[in-house]
């Protein structure tokens, strides 16, 4: 192969790489973990768990990730598009079967409680894909209009690279605010809104001065 062609396929390797969404990350991480069920202990395999779950949650909602100062994640929004949450549900579906491919009964009595709580979560998360909260992203507790300056609020700015991550943030609202009416149009649609009354005190719409 020539230098040229191995600089080629680095070069498409690194941009696949890049192009990865943290669902599929986690697939990939967690179709593993299940392929070799036998070469690590129970406890282990929670552990391992645990870790690629925490990375995951990180990368898929950096706005969680500012909130508690997990590193760089401060240049984007939660993907809300309807792709990115049918992959989120797929997710939520292998972290179920992950979570129960461990034996509980071989974990050490520190790790049960652990266990319990993920397992439940887990079951919860997957429960609830029966009903469309997605489509609620307006009440009286907030929205995009609130979350936005929150967040910003909320982020620690002490170097230039904070600063170009708050640029590259404030530029994907745009996008962030079309996939929130998307998602609004589409309960419309399906006729999955909140309540008129929580409507009532939806802060109004900034007026220019």
């Amino acid at each position: 192969m020539t230098r040229i062609a191995v600089a080629l396929c680095a070069l498409g390797l690194a941009h696949a790489a890049l192009g990865t969404t943290p669902a599929e990350e986690f697939t990939a991480r967690g179709k593993e973990l299940l392929a070799n069920k036998e070469a690590r202990s129970d406890a282990d395999r929670l552990q391992r768990l645990l870790h690629i779950s925490w990375e995951y949650v990180m990368k898929e909602s950096p706005e969680f990730a500012t909130a508690i100062g997990y590193p760089g994640q401060n240049d984007r929004w939660t993907d809300i598009s309807f792709e990115a949450i049918a992959r989120r549900k797929e997710t939520d579906k292998l972290d179920l079967e992950l979570i129960k491919s461990i034996d509980r009964a071989k974990l050490p009595e520190k790790d049960v409680i652990t266990y319990d709580l993920y397992r439940r979560n887990a079951e919860f998360s997957v429960e609830g894909q029966q009903f469309p909260f997605e489509f609620l992203q307006l009440n009286q507790m907030g929205g995009v209009h609130q979350n936005v300056p929150q967040v910003i609020s909320s982020t620690t700015f002490k170097a230039t690279k904070d600063y170009e991550d708050l640029v590259a943030r404030l530029n994907g609202v745009p996008a962030l605010v079309d996939q929130t009416i998307a998602l609004l149009e589409k309960g419309l649609e399906q006729k999955v809104t909140p309540p008129q009354v929580t409507a009532v005190t939806v802060a109004p719409r900034p007026v220019n001065r």
